[in-house]
C-alpha cells in the first residue's frame, strides 16, 4: 500500500548520495555497490542502507532518533 507519506526508494536514496556529494557528510560509508539505487534491488539491500544512513546520522548528532525503516 502506497501512500503520500512514504516517500518512493529511489528518492530516499538520492538525497542521501547527494547530501555525501555535496557535504562529503557519511563519505567512504557506503559501498560504490550501494551509490548506484540500481544495485539495491531487494528489501534487505535497501534496509541496510537506509540503516546506515540512519546510523550515521545518530552518530553526527549525537543522540538516538526514534525512526525505523521496516515498510520497503
Amino acid at each position: 500500500r502506497f501512500t503520500a507519506c512514504y516517500p518512493f526508494w529511489r528518492f530516499l536514496h538520492d538525497i542521501v548520495m547527494e547530501v555525501t556529494k555535496k557535504t562529503t557528510f557519511g563519505q567512504g560509508l557506503f559501498s560504490p555497490e550501494e551509490c548506484d539505487s540500481g544495485n539495491l534491488s531487494d528489501k534487505q539491500a535497501k534496509l541496510d542502507f537506509l540503516n546506515k544512513a540512519i546510523s550515521v546520522t545518530c552518530f553526527a548528532l549525537g543522540e538516538s532518533i526514534d525512526v525505523s525503516a521496516p515498510w520497503f
